[in-house]
C-alpha cells in the first residue's frame, strides 16, 4: 500500500501519480490522511485491495484512477480533522467490484463538504455504489453506474442519508441497480430498474425505465403522485 500521514499543519503538497499496486495484505490501496494539505492522486492502478483509495485532505482530488477488486469501498473521501470544508474531486475514475459484491462503490463520509463526484464509471456488485453519508454542498453528476456486462442489477444506486446530509446536489447520473433509491432533492436522474420503485421519495414526474425492456411491455414507468414511494404508473407497451 502507499501511505501518507501528517498532522494539521499541511506540509504535505504534491503528487501520488502512475503507480500500480495490487495483491498485497493491507486494509487500503492508497491511504492519504493530510489535513492541512494539499494531494492529487491520479492516474493510479489499484486491484484486490479491501479498500481502493482513502483520502482526507483539505484541498486535493482523485482523478483517472482504476479501481478494481475491491471488496469493502472503492473510493472513500472523508473530511481533514481540522477543517471540514474539504474542496476535493472524485473525477473520471473507473471502480469495478469483485464478482461477490462490495460495501460501496464511492463513499463521501465524515461531514465532508464541498466535493465533486462526477464522471465516474462504478460496476459489479455494491450494496452502495455512491453513498452519501455525511456530507454537505456536494455535486454528484454525470457519473454511470451498472452491473458488469450480463449480470443482474444489484444494490442502491445513490444513496443520501437522512441525517447529516445537507444542500447535495444529485443529478444527470445513469442508473442501473436493484433500488434506484434517491432524496427528493435530487433532479433529473436517469434511473434503470426491473420493476416500478417501491422505496425511496419521489417526486410528481420522475421516471423509471425499464433495466430489460421486451416486445410488448412497458418500457418504464412515470411517477403521478408524489410520495414515498409515490404512486407509479406503467408507459404505454411498446409495439410487439
Amino acid at each position: 500500500m502507499i501511505q501518507i500521514l501528517n498532522s494539521s499543519s499541511g506540509n504535505t503538497k504534491g503528487d501520488v501519480e502512475a503507480n500500480y499496486i495490487g495483491s498485497l495484505n493491507g486494509l487500503n490501496g492508497f491511504a492519504i490522511d493530510a489535513a492541512g494539505s494539499f494531494v492529487n492522486v491520479k492516474g493510479n492502478i489499484c486491484t484486490d485491495f479491501p479498500n481502493g483509495i482513502k483520502l482526507s485532505t483539505l484541498i486535493g482530488s482523485v482523478a483517472g484512477n482504476e479501481v478494481r477488486g475491491f471488496t469493502g469501498i472503492g473510493i472513500q473521501i472523508l473530511s481533514a480533522t481540522s477543517n471540514v470544508n474539504n474542496n476535493v474531486t472524485a473525477v473520471g475514475n473507473v471502480l469495478e467490484t469483485k464478482s461477490t459484491g462490495a460495501v460501496h462503490g464511492i463513499l463521501l463520509s465524515n461531514s465532508v463538504s464541498g466535493v465533486n463526484v462526477s464522471g465516474n464509471i462504478v460496476s459489479g456488485k455494491c450494496d452502495y455504489y455512491i453513498r452519501l453519508l455525511s456530507c454537505s454542498k456536494s455535486l454528484v453528476v454525470g457519473n454511470q453506474i451498472a452491473p458488469l456486462a450480463g449480470a443482474s442489477a444489484s444494490g442502491t444506486g445513490i444513496f443520501e442519508d437522512d441525517t447529516n446530509t445537507s444542500g447535495n446536489t444529485v443529478k444527470g447520473n445513469s442508473v442501473v441497480a436493484t433500488t434506484a433509491y434517491r432524496r427528493s432533492s435530487f433532479d433529473y436522474d436517469v434511473f434503470f430498474s426491473g420493476a416500478a420503485p417501491t422505496t425511496g421519495t419521489w417526486k410528481r414526474g420522475d421516471v423509471v425505465w425499464h433495466a430489460n425492456p421486451s416486445a410488448a411491455a412497458a418500457p418504464g414507468w412515470v411517477c403521478v403522485t408524489a410520495g414515498t414511494p409515490g404512486t407509479w404508473k406503467a408507459m404505454a407497451n411498446l409495439a410487439a
